[in-house]
Order: C-alpha cells, then structure tokens, then sequence
C-alpha cells in the first residue's frame, strides 16, 4: 500500500462523492417538478431520459466514494498493512454494487419486496463496515487526525444500527439512523478530501549505527 497515492485520485473523489449526491437530490427535484406538472395526464416525453441522467450521476456518487476506498487501501503504512483494511475495502465493494443493483431494480422493477429490503441492507451494511473498519485502521495508525476517524465510525456506527433496526422489523429505523448517518458520511468524505490532500505524516527512519 503506497502512501503517495493519496495524491492522487483519492482526495478528488472524496471532494466529488458529497457534491454528486446534493447535485443528484437537486436535479432529481427538478426533473420531478417539471416533468410530472399535471398528475393526471402523462409525464413530459424528456422525462424518462432525464431519469436516466439521474440514475447515471447517483451510479458515479457511489462509485466515487468506492474509488475513496481504493485509495485508503493503497496506504503504506506498517500499521495499515492488515486484514482488517481488506475487509473494510471488500464491504464498501459489496456496497458498491448493491446499490447499483437497488438503481438497476429501480428501472427494470422486479416486483420484489425482499429484494429491494436486501439490497438496502447491503448498502448500508457495506458503508458501515467500511466506516467503521477503516477508520478504525486509521486512528491506529494516526493517518486520519484525532476527529475525522471518529466522525466516520460514528457515521458507519448508524448505518449498521439502521440495518439492524430493519432487520428487528422496525423499517422507520431505516430513515431514524440511516439519514443522520447519511449526512455524516458526505460530510467525512469532504472532510477526507482536505485531509488526502495535506502534508503526508513523516516516516521515522531508523537510528544510524554507532
């Protein structure tokens, strides 16, 4: 894991993913809004395709945070270098494509139910491992600063409590934790950007033989 790929792409994406998301709420608004002006007659013939302009910009806000997370795992660190970071890479993986998946079903409408709950879970499952794990991996290591890593644990803390709460039958709960832990998230990942882009930490080299 190099630790001069945070230079890179990472700080970017990480500046990228909360922009895409607010730009996609707006624009979603706005299609709405404009496309559906009679409720009673049928959608604007621009409708559908500005859906699909829409499905595109929250594919690429859900991408950008995965290539965050591609980012993270590059760190070269010896207390980086760990099982735990892989993990955290594979869940925000499976968070990845399960959402694209839940964009996918959004489109083609499966008519199922417990597919649509399964997906969402896995979203939320996957960010929160991601959250929690990796931020873990870089308050150990010091990488991250004192309040980011905690900011990011308590925000994949509340994507795992928002699964668990659907998962107890309580579907409110998904809304309750899952939006605060939302919003924590973009804000981490701006927050993550400034971070990726500072001074990297100082490798301590080794005293010269006597």
């Amino acid at each position: 894991m190099r630790l001069d790929k945070l230079r890179g792409y990472g700080p970017w994406f990480a500046f990228a993913t909360p922009i895409l998301f607010v730009f996609s709420v707006a624009y979603l608004m706005l299609v709405v809004s404009f496309g559906n002006g009679d409720p009673t007659g049928p959608p604007a013939p621009w409708f559908f395709p500005a859906l699909t302009v829409w499905f595109l910009l929250m594919s690429l806000f859900v991408l950008s945070g995965l290539v965050v997370a591609i980012d993270l795992e590059w760190i070269e660190h010896p207390r980086t270098n760990t099982p735990m970071t892989y993990v955290g890479l594979g869940a925000m993986a499976v968070s990845t494509l399960a959402f694209l998946l839940f964009l996918l079903e959004g489109v083609v409408n499966f008519g199922s139910a417990l597919l649509v709950v399964a997906t969402i879970c896995l979203v939320a499952g996957g960010a929160g491992v991601y959250l929690v794990v990796m931020n873990l991996v870089g308050m150990r290591a010091g990488l991250l600063g004192p309040w980011l890593p905690v900011l990011g644990i308590v925000s994949g803390a509340l994507f795992l409590v928002s699964v668990l709460m659907v998962l107890m039958g309580l579907g409110s709960g998904m809304e309750l934790a899952g939006i605060p832990a939302l919003a924590l998230y973009l804000v981490w990942s701006f927050w993550l950007g400034f971070r990726l882009r500072g001074k990297a930490p100082v490798q301590t080299s080794a005293a010269a033989p006597t």
